[in-house]
């Protein structure tokens, strides 16, 4: 199994049967590097921290997240659609479990956005003006 090099570090496919619609991959996320903002149609993602911290931000319908991913977290769920942005805010090379699954777990299955997360959020929960708004009635 040969690892696909990217910028941000890279990925090999451990195991890809279209017939039972998975892809399993590993990803070598590098610190201080992020994979692009992106989305898919087709499939859905499980994210499993093997070694390393992730930071994982997602958008869906205008509501923003992030959480630090890490050996000892849950699987975190990425369902179609949703906006995600994951990078490596650590010192040491962070490993990732990623389970596709969906009708085509193709690499062509990708929309890619240069903004931010930050840059595209109307308000959420986080923003000074919220207190504004609710502490002025």
């Amino acid at each position: 199994m040969s690892i696909t090099q990217r910028d941000w570090g890279g990925w090999k496919v451990l195991d890809h049967q279209p017939d039972k619609n998975f892809k399993i991959k590993q990803l070598i996320i590098e610190p201080g590097k992020s994979l692009s903002n992106q989305r898919h149609f087709k499939r859905s993602e499980t994210w499993i921290i093997l070694e390393g911290v992730v930071k994982m931000e997602t958008r869906w319908k205008n509501l923003d997240d992030i959480i630090h991913l890490h050996p000892r977290s849950l699987p975190y769920e990425i369902k179609k659609k949703v906006w995600h942005k994951a990078s490596n805010p650590g010192t040491s090379t962070a490993y990732v479990l990623e389970i596709q699954r969906g009708s085509e777990c193709i690499e062509e299955d990708i929309e890619r956005s240069d903004r931010t997360l930050e840059e595209g959020k109307e308000y959420s929960m986080n923003d000074p003006i919220w207190d504004k708004r609710w502490t002025s009635c």
